[in-house]
């Protein structure tokens, strides 16, 4: 079957709206959260604990990237409580 040049612009206008109801909604996100995130900034505090947690994830992402799942490794030892299995 094929379709008329009615039916392929009525489905392209189906996508642009899709499209912008998704745009409008990704900017709704965006405003939100920068309303909420952005005012805090300055009074959220810094903790002690984060470096330890980033650098233990940048570990345990490292041994997922080169899919080492040796045991010994993951426990990781060097971690000394931040993040351990």
């Amino acid at each position: 079957m094929e379709q008329t040049v009615l039916d392929q612009t009525s489905s392209l206008g189906a996508v642009r709206s899709k499209w912008l109801l998704f745009t409008a909604l990704g900017l709704l996100v965006c405003v939100v959260s920068s309303l909420v995130i952005f005012p805090r900034i300055a009074k959220t505090e810094f903790s002690v604990d984060e470096p330890g947690w980033i650098s233990s994830g940048y570990y345990y992402t490292t041994l997922a990237q080169k899919r080492d799942f040796d045991w010994d490794k993951w426990f990781c030892r060097d971690c000394q409580g931040f993040g351990r299995l």
